[in-house]
């Protein structure tokens, strides 16, 4: 049997997928493109952001709050939000500079989100135990 060019991938490239769920958490692979509230809201709410390159982690809770790792500016705690209008703020609770960020969040195409400067994959539910 001929493996196709596709089979050949180093792992590495497989790796990151292989910790992702299998949609970001939403019902349905979104279109490239701004998300809406309710998808925002369907896609981040119970999972944890990683963002992308780096080992930066943060939970989304249901609640409204926000528990980071390694965060980029060191928040541990913080609270989001996302408008009717489909923008999602963010604050973290930083000594000096705790104020809230608001942007579109967008899906790229092959599991990646950018909001802000931010490029970052949803991993399904706490799997770091936040």
């Amino acid at each position: 049997m001929k493996l196709s060019k596709r089979a050949t991938f180093p792992v590495i490239f497989l790796a990151p997928i292989l910790l992702m769920s299998d949609n970001g958490g939403c019902a349905s692979t979104p279109e490239p493109g701004p998300l809406n509230s309710k998808q925002i809201v369907q896609t981040i709410s119970g999972n944890t952001v990683k963002l992308a390159g780096r080992e930066a982690y943060a939970l989304v809770g249901k609640d409204g709050k926000l528990t980071g790792l390694n965060t980029p500016k060191g928040g541990k705690k913080g609270a989001w939000r996302v408008s009717d209008n489909g923008v999602l703020c963010a604050r973290w609770e930083l000594a000096g500079d705790s104020k809230e960020n608001c942007d579109a969040m967008r899906y790229l195409g092959k599991k990646q989100y950018k909001w802000g400067g931010s490029t970052f994959v949803i991993l399904k539910g706490n799997p770091k135990g936040l």
